[in-house]
Formats: C-alpha cells, structure tokens, sequence
C-alpha cells in the first residue's frame, strides 16, 4: 500500500510539473528547459544527501516529500524539453496509416443496406467518424456514449480479448505464455498506430504492454501500479498529452475502475464455489452497473467541464451499448475479413446489420427520454 501511495505521489507530482511546463508560451521553452535543468539537478542533488540517516549527521526528511519533489522536478524537465522535440509521425509508420485508410474504404465496400451501418463500424474499427450522420452523433452524445464512437482503450480492450481468445490454443506453457504475449503487444500496437495513435488508446496499448511483460516476469498486475506507471511513461515520450481532453477522460475513468470499482464491486461479492446459487447473470449485471457508476463519478465532472452537460441515463445506456459494440467489433471485423475475400454469407452482413441498427435506435431512443 505505501509503495503504492508513493508512486501515486510521485506519478501527480510528474503530471503537474508536465502540465505547467507544457502550459507556458513558446517564447519561454528555452527559459523554462534551462531551469528545470537546474532545479532537477539541484532536486537530485538534494535527495542523494538527505536520504543519509541521522546517524551519519544528515537530517532526516519524509521519503514521501522526496519523492514528490523529485516527481515534479521530473515532469517540468519532461515537459520543457518535449516540447522542443518534434513529435510528429516518422515516415516509417506511414504504411499503417494507409492501411488504416484501406481499412476503412474496404469497411465502405460491405453490402449492407443502410449506409449509416457502414460509417458507424468505421468509426468503431478505425476511428473515422466524418462519414456519420450528425442526428446519430447527437443520439450517442446525448445518451451518454460518445466514448463507444471515439476510438479508445475501451475499443483496443476488446480488441485484447479477441486476440487473446484467438491464441489461447498455444496452451499454459511458460513459452506459449510469452509468445502469446509479445503476439498480442505486436497486435495491438500495430492496430494502435493504423488508427492514429490517439491519447486514449495510447494510454491503453502502454496498458497492455506493462501488463503483459509483468506477466512475462512474474511480477504484480495491479491496475493501479500499471495505471500509474503507464501515466508515467506517457507523459515522459509526449508530454502535450496531458492537455488532451481524452487523455484526461481516459485515465479518469481508468482511476474509477481501479480504485472506486472494487468497492462496490464487493457489495456484491464472487462466491467461485457456489456461481449457481449467486445468480451469475445478475451478478454480471451488477458488476457492469458498478463499473459504470466508477467512472462516472471520476469523469462526470470533467465531462461537464468541457461539455456542459452530464448524462442522466449513463446507466441504462452502458448497461446496453456496452455488451452491444463488444459483440458487434468482433463480429464487423469477422465481416470485414470474409467480405474482403470475397467469401461473406448474406447472413452474417445481415446480423451485423441488425445488431448495429439496434445499438443506434436504442441510444435515439434513450437520448429522447
């Protein structure tokens, strides 16, 4: 526990030393880049020597302060200096983009009757959302699901667990283990950059990559500690992120479910033993409520901040729209795949269809109420 308060300490510190150094004008970067250089020499300086016991002379100061000066020296360092750097896309990760531009003509090329269906599928797949109808933006903005929309960690999650399930055949070995994983952070990492490498589902492919080696070295997957460091190290290689709106959504509702979730979880806890007698459809059903409700209360006030609004049906609407896109990514993808080769059956281009049409008329529905 205390490990994990300081580095939570320590992590804040880094976010706000980022955000004032990133806030400044552009006239001050060199000014600003020379004294963080400064202070976080002089930071560093100061901690070798007070970390010395009082035996050997030297005073004593509270670890925790340390580390929370040296997090926010850290994080203005970081800043200062990262946004001198150019941080555009290289011309090497080009092809993925253009690959995510292929995805999504290909996306346009599937037969189903409604256009509407084509655009939002884009949009779930590859992030594009020019193509769809503003009454149906305003219909999942309204109901409190513009996140199902906007590509991110919520979308590169599924597609986790799609690829996860699809190499669970190389069995429990040590070895399967690591190929499945570096198979896995390939994936998504590929996946990430085609569809422009945004700050949320950046957030979640760092994510992804710190759980899986910890499970690669045997070492803890709390959500927390991986939450924390992964803030850490993205503010570290782009430091601009901090004042991106779903960057802050993003590790906000990430902050609800590792923290606040647990304990409504435990309302209502797993009884592994005896799952015929717990219900365990209700048991699912309360256990997405109280995901849902976590992180709500983390990004309900910045998303009125920002928005000037809060949805009052987030409930009803996530309890829907979420179980809904989990099957209609995996299913739009299988889609994809066999009308590209030309071997899709009719049916399958229909249930997507329906299932899409579905997800759409419930959120009109639910933003009407």
């Amino acid at each position: 526990m205390k490990e994990e308060r300081d580095l939570a300490g320590f992590v804040l510190a880094f976010a706000i030393g980022v955000f004032i150094a990133t806030g400044s004008s552009q006239d001050d970067y060199v000014r600003i880049s020379a004294s963080s250089s400064l202070f976080l020499g002089a930071s560093v300086m100061t901690v070798i020597a007070l970390m010395r016991n009082s035996e050997t002379g030297y005073a004593k100061v509270p670890s925790g302060l340390l580390t929370y000066a040296a997090g926010f020296f850290c994080g203005g360092f970081t800043g200062a200096h990262g946004m001198l750097a150019n941080t555009g896309m290289t011309d090497m990760l080009s092809w993925l983009e253009e690959l995510g531009e292929r995805t999504g003509m290909a996306i346009d090329r599937i037969g189903f009757s409604d256009r509407k269906i084509n655009s939002i599928i884009k949009a779930l797949i590859t992030g594009d959302r020019n193509d769809i109808p503003e009454t149906v933006k305003e219909a999942f903005r309204n109901s409190g699901a513009s996140h199902i929309l906007a590509l991110s960690g919520f979308h590169l999650g599924i597609v986790y667990g799609i690829i996860s399930k699809m190499l669970s055949w190389t069995g429990g070995t040590r070895k399967a283990k690591i190929f499945r994983s570096l198979a896995v952070i390939l994936s998504c990492t590929l996946y990430t950059f085609a569809t422009g490498a945004g700050a949320s589902i950046s957030r979640a492919l760092i994510f992804i990559i710190l759980r899986e080696t910890a499970i690669m070295t045997h070492r803890s997957t709390s959500t927390s500690s991986i939450l924390l460091s992964a803030m850490l190290i993205q503010l570290t290689l782009s430091p601009a992120d901090i004042r991106s709106v779903s960057f802050q959504l993003s590790y906000a509702a990430m902050a609800g479910i590792a923290w606040i979730f647990p304990y409504f979880n435990s309302f209502w806890p797993e009884n592994k033993k005896n799952e015929a007698r717990q219900w365990p459809l209700l048991r699912k059903i309360w256990s997405s409520a109280a995901l849902s409700v976590s992180c709500q209360i983390t990004t309900g006030l910045l998303a009125w901040f920002y928005f000037d609004s809060f949805p009052r049906h987030f409930l009803i609407t996530n309890l829907i729209a979420v179980p809904l896109t989990g099957i209609i990514i995996p299913l739009s993808l299988m889609t994809l795949l066999l009308d590209t080769a030309d071997m899709c059956p009719d049916f399958l281009i229909y249930v997507t269809e329906v299932l899409v049409t579905s997800l759409s008329r419930s959120l009109e529905i639910i933003a009407s109420m």
